[in-house]
């Protein structure tokens, strides 16, 4: 009550607006300059104590509350990255996830045609800040995953162009991911990422299955239609049964309320299915315009006596 006392004095305290041409003025009402300077001054001022006017006591001298003392001390100015910044802090909704919020507002901002004035831009601190500290962390150890992965694919088939397929279908299977995360309305944030990438590494598994029995079956590699056609639905079971699992695995995740867990496993869960789909008939395709090869006839034997 002493702080806002002194305020209203001191400071200024609203007393309505006034109408100047088309603009409206707030009216600040405040003590002159001339007390608001000079320490015996603000001494002399009373403070309105409304809750001890019962006991005969309205207001008390601001000398009776001890003695008051100037103490200059440096400002403070707050700088980020050597910048002078103002911080501008905002609070949604505990349901509500920090990515709509700021799509939201750039949404508004772009409808409203929304400039800052020369010399003056705006970033987004908090959770996309941090989100996006964390995204570099991880894409900086992406480099060497993707070696090491090229590495060990390459080896496992001893072949580039089995090797292609495999990464093909890892890219797709990314695209696929992020559609599922469109088609239940979810934003592209930091857990989706987490979950593209694990999405990869489960979404390949199928491709390496259905390639492995080809390369493993003489008819196919040589190219005959119907041998690659039954090792592909010699695969199927294998390949749907796992899909399946995997699916009803993160199906508690899917069902689940908040805004990090279910982002998270829809990208994973379906990518995964759809990137099933997308090897059966994509990987066969590929393979067999990949890995033509013709079958050389012996030459006549020359007739003998």
């Amino acid at each position: 009550e002493v702080a806002d006392s002194l305020s209203a004095k001191l400071q200024g305290a609203p007393g309505g607006t006034i109408i100047e041409g088309e603009e409206e003025i707030d009216v600040v009402v405040r003590l002159d300059g001339r007390v608001r300077r000079d320490m015996t001054e603000i001494e002399s001022l009373t403070i309105t104590n409304p809750t001890a006017a019962g006991a005969g006591v309205a207001a008390t001298p601001v000398s009776s509350l001890g003695p008051l003392e100037l103490r200059p001390a440096a400002s403070v100015i707050t700088r980020y990255d050597s910048e002078r910044v103002n911080t501008v802090s905002a609070f949604i909704r505990s349901d509500a996830l920090p990515a709509n919020a700021v799509d939201a507002f750039n949404r508004l901002a772009e409808e409203q045609g929304f400039v800052m004035p020369p010399g003056y831009r705006y970033e987004f601190g908090g959770d996309a800040e941090a989100r996006s500290d964390a995204v570099g962390n991880l894409l900086a150890s992406v480099g060497l995953i993707v070696v090491a992965t090229i590495a060990v694919v390459v080896l496992s088939f001893n072949s580039f162009r089995l090797s292609l397929i495999v990464f093909m279908v890892a890219g797709l299977s990314i695209g696929l991911g992020m559609l599922s995360l469109t088609i239940f309305g979810y934003p592209f944030g930091f857990q989706p990422i987490i979950a593209l990438m694990g999405l990869m590494g489960v979404a390949i598994n199928a491709a390496i299955i259905i390639l492995s029995g080809l390369k493993a079956d003489a008819g196919a590699m040589a190219g005959d239609r119907e041998a690659i056609r039954r090792v592909v639905l010699e695969t199927s079971r294998h390949i749907t049964s796992t899909t399946l699992t995997t699916f009803m695995g993160f199906l508690p995740l899917l069902l689940s309320e908040g805004g990090f867990w279910p982002p998270f496993a829809t990208a994973i869960a379906g990518g995964v299915v759809l990137s099933t789909v997308i090897s059966f008939f994509f990987v066969p395709q590929m393979f067999l315009l990949l890995n033509k090869r013709t079958v050389r006839l012996p030459a006549a034997m020359p007739a003998t006596a």
